[in-house]
Order: structure tokens, then C-alpha cells, then sequence
């Protein structure tokens, strides 16, 4: 017979191990796991390929079969090249909100292969300048990218990322503005491969959106709905069967081409008889009011250069060959040369942040000052410039020069490096103060 204090004690640690179950229940699966980076910045259950030694930039170390949600602010998730998948029972592979209690602001979410997610590759919902960059966003459920927003939040940028054969979508982006969806490649996917819903005054540019739209019902590769109005979609290479663009509201309008320059579109019947590289006639998205009036004649070879350590990412889209592409921090200058058939038009839009060069800019053509308005345009809005120019094709050499760029080191890193020596001279002076008789 059991006595009664063992009995007690039994019944106690079946009870412990009872609300320890039942407390991680939520975050151990029978199959799959979910990891928190909670607010504190801690690993939560610290048992993922993942780590950080400053609760700021968490890298990968190997790939991971897991989940991951962002309960932190200001930080930088680097997949370094390794794989988030799906164990089989999860629905978004990352996914961070800044709401009830929450907050995923000024996220990075970036080099990471993202796999077989039930529901969407990332999910962020209410938040407010991340950036997810140069990821491969495969075979998910429904979208590659879901951005939930509401009117307030912007300044979330997507660029340099392959979003491709996912269930649903590539990118849903509903509510919000001030988004920027950029040289991504956009591919194979079931409906949409960009759709808008209530959200305006947006940039989508430069992307290469390629045999999307596989159900063939309303979506199209760019889907607008819900009253989405003004924003600003041109420099896409759109390939794809049937009606490329779907416009719900056709009263709202949108802008499809900037500085005499709009998308391909695969589906364009137009001539150009000037061979400017410009189609002579519209491309007809919704009427009225929603046209492409300066279709391309052939497709962008679009480039996307970085520059470290603050990834200030410089987006070239021409009908050209681009070469020799430098930004030179000390002469604050961009340059690149462009080169194609003797006597052809060319064209090149070249888009920037405005943090990365500013001032009194200067552009010049072979060492020839051209003047905005007549030998090139300028648009910008709060995050990007854009140049676009045209010239008769041969090889041209263009600079872009500012008054002030992004320095070298951060501004307080001058201020910093007193307090990093201080630990070694310190040390120095005891080994001398030791050495002496």
C-alpha cells in the first residue's frame, strides 16, 4: 500500500507535469515547432539553428523545420542562406504584428529560403517600416508574402526576393501605404503575382512577373480592388496569357507609367513605328482612366546593386546593357555605362534611396552636364529617386553626383571607438604597471 505522503507527492508531480504540458502546448506541435523572439529578445524555446550575441541580428546556423514569430522590434533576421520549412503542420513560416501588446517594427527579414508553409511564407499585420530582402519564397499554400496593414502603417520595403509556385498569390498587400515592391521575381504562381487591396499610393516597380495567374478566374499578375488608387506600377516585365492586369474599381485611378516609360506586357499588340522602344497606342488595363499610355516594346534587364554595411539597394532598369556599375562613397557618385546596337533608342531608369545620395544632384552623360526636364526627368517620393533618361544607343557613360552621401561608418562610430580601445589600454597599463621593479 501507498503511503500517504508518497501518495501526495506522486499526485503533485503529475500535476506540475500536467501545466507544464499545457502551458508549451502552444509551442510544440505533434510535428512542428514554433520559436518566439519574444520582447525581451530572447530565443523562446532556444532550440533553432538560430542565435545572437546582441538581441538585435539573429543569423541562422543551419536550416531550420520550424516556425518563427517576431514579438520584437528593431532587429534583423539573416537566414544566411539556410531554409525555413515546414514540418507539415504549421501555417506561416515568419510572422510578426504590431498590435494588442505586439510590435515587429523596422524588422529585416532577409537570405533565407522559406518552404511549404501552410498558409503564407511571412505574414506581418500592422506594422511599420521592415524590409524583406533577396529571400526565395516557395510552394506555400496561399501567399508567398501577406502584409495585413491599415491606413497608418508604410514603409515596408520588398525587394530582390523570388516568390514562386505558392498557392495562392506572391504578394497580398491590403490596407497601408508608402510600400515599395521592387526588382523581385514573381513567378509560376497560382492566382495573383501582386495584389492590392485597399491600399494606395504604393510603388511597384522593376519587377520581373512571369506566368503567374494559373486559375485564370478575376486575378490577374497585378490585381487592384477594394478603391486601391494612386499607385505608381511601371518598369514591370509582365509575361503571362489572357488579360495581364485586373483593375475592380476602374473610378479609382492608378498610375501605370512614369517619365515616358510603363511596363512590358507580354500581351501587347501595339507598333512602334519611331522604334523609340515605346509602343505608339495605350495598354488598356481598365477604362476609364487606368491605361499604361507608354508600354515597352521589350522587356527591362533590370539590376539590383547593394552597398554595405546599410543596404542602400540602387535599381537600374534599361533596355540597355548595363556595365561597370560603381557607387563611390567619397566622390558621391553613381555610374554605370550603357551600351547597345548603334543608332537604336535606348532608355534607363535608374532608382535609388534618398538617403544613400541627396543634395544638389548632377547628372551627367560622358562627361556632359544634362539638364532635368529637357535631357532627363526626376520623380522621388519619401524612400526613393528616380532618373530616367533616353539617348541614342552606342556606349554612354552616365554619373550621378550629389552634395551629400550616406558616409562610410555610421555617424557614431568616431564616438564609439574611444570606449572599444578603453578595455585594451587599460589592460596594457597594469601589464606595464606589473612590469615595473
Amino acid at each position: 500500500m501507498i503511503k500517504k505522503p508518497v501518495l501526495l507527492v506522486l499526485l503533485f508531480v503529475l500535476f506540475v507535469s500536467t501545466v507544464v504540458l499545457a502551458i508549451g502546448v502552444h509551442r510544440v506541435t505533434a510535428q512542428g515547432v514554433i520559436v518566439y523572439i519574444q520582447s525581451d529578445g530572447s530565443i523562446d524555446p532556444p532550440i533553432a539553428n538560430l542565435t545572437t550575441v546582441d538581441h538585435v541580428t539573429y543569423t541562422f546556423t543551419g536550416d531550420n523545420v520550424l516556425a518563427l514569430f517576431i514579438n520584437k522590434s528593431n532587429i534583423i533576421i539573416d537566414g544566411a542562406g539556410y531554409t525555413l520549412k515546414n514540418p507539415g503542420d504549421l501555417y506561416e513560416g515568419i510572422r510578426g504584428r504590431s498590435d494588442m501588446g505586439y510590435s515587429a517594427d523596422n524588422v529585416t527579414i532577409k537570405n533565407m529560403k522559406i518552404q511549404g508553409f501552410n498558409s503564407s511564407g511571412i505574414l506581418l499585420q500592422y506594422t511599420n517600416h521592415n524590409r524583406i530582402l533577396d529571400n526565395e519564397i516557395v510552394e506555400c499554400g496561399s501567399n508567398g508574402i501577406n502584409l495585413e496593414l491599415i491606413g497608418n502603417n508604410q514603409g515596408i520595403t520588398i525587394s530582390g526576393n523570388k516568390i514562386l509556385r505558392n498557392g495562392n498569390g506572391g504578394i497580398y498587400l491590403q490596407g497601408g501605404s508608402g510600400n515599395y515592391i521592387t526588382g523581385n521575381d514573381i513567378m509560376d504562381n497560382n492566382a495573383y503575382a501582386i495584389a492590392l487591396h485597399v491600399s494606395s499610393g504604393n510603388w511597384i516597380t522593376f519587377n520581373n512577373i512571369v506566368d503567374n495567374n494559373k486559375f485564370g478566374y478575376y486575378s490577374r499578375s497585378i490585381s487592384l480592388s477594394g478603391g486601391a488608387n494612386l499607385n505608381h506600377i511601371y518598369g514591370n516585365n509582365v509575361i503571362g496569357q489572357g488579360a495581364l492586369a485586373y483593375h475592380e474599381t476602374p473610378a479609382t485611378h492608378n498610375i501605370w507609367d512614369m517619365n515616358g516609360h510603363g511596363n512590358y506586357w507580354s500581351t501587347y499588340a501595339g507598333e512602334d513605328a519611331n522604334h523609340d522602344g515605346i509602343g505608339d497606342t495605350p495598354y488598356a488595363i481598365a477604362a476609364p482612366g487606368n491605361v499604361d499610355n507608354n508600354p515597352l516594346m521589350s522587356q527591362n534587364g533590370t539590376i539590383v546593386r547593394d552597398f554595405a554595411p546599410f543596404r542602400k539597394q540602387v535599381i537600374v532598369a534599361s533596355n540597355s546593357t548595363v556595365q561597370a556599375f560603381t557607387f563611390d562613397k567619397t566622390a558621391k557618385t553613381v555610374s554605370f555605362n550603357v551600351t547597345g546596337a548603334s543608332g537604336t533608342q535606348g532608355y534607363c531608369n535608374i532608382s535609388f534611396p534618398v538617403d544613400l545620395l541627396w543634395g544638389n544632384i548632377s547628372v551627367t552623360l560622358d562627361g556632359f552636364l544634362l539638364t532635368e526636364g529637357n535631357d532627363y526627368t526626376v520623380a522621388s517620393n519619401e524612400t526613393h529617386y528616380t532618373f530616367s533618361f533616353t539617348y541614342v544607343h552606342s556606349t554612354h557613360t552616365i554619373r550621378i553626383t550629389g552634395t551629400e552621401a550616406i558616409p562610410e561608418y555610421p555617424v557614431f562610430l568616431p564616438l564609439l571607438l574611444p570606449l572599444l580601445a578603453s578595455p585594451a589600454l587599460f589592460r596594457l597599463m597594469i601589464r606595464r604597471r606589473k612590469m615595473q621593479p
